[in-house]
């Protein structure tokens, strides 16, 4: 299996491609908490197994809980198929007048599938 990682602002040629258990890592830059990280899980010869939908949103509720399971699920049916553990490093920066800057960054490690 390998995932391919992108968020929702983002065109489907920025796709990042990562094998699970490499412990590979990438930084993001979501346009705003709306957005989504998406990962499509693909099988050994390219298929589309399933996909994950992780709101950028629910990622900053909880910034300490950085080993998250997530659900995978193939549609239109949305099935669940299984699950991929994601570690998320999430953080945001102040300008000099405490307000918030556009640009979090997300660093995503898939580590494993289930």
């Amino acid at each position: 299996y390998s995932c391919l990682l992108r968020l929702k602002s983002s065109i489907e040629e920025d796709a990042i491609r990562m094998q699970p258990g490499t412990g590979e890592t990438h930084v993001f830059f979501p346009d705003s908490l709306g957005d989504d990280l998406i990962v499509e899980v693909q099988d050994s010869k390219g298929k589309q197994y399933g996909r994950v939908l992780a709101q950028v949103a629910t990622i900053a509720e909880d910034a300490g809980d950085k080993l998250r399971w997530w659900s995978i699920y193939r549609e239109p049916e949305h099935e669940l198929v299984g699950r991929v553990q994601l570690h998320i490093n999430y953080s945001t920066t102040l300008d000099e007048n405490s307000h918030l800057k556009c640009g979090s960054v997300a660093e995503t490690v898939a580590y494993d599938l289930v």
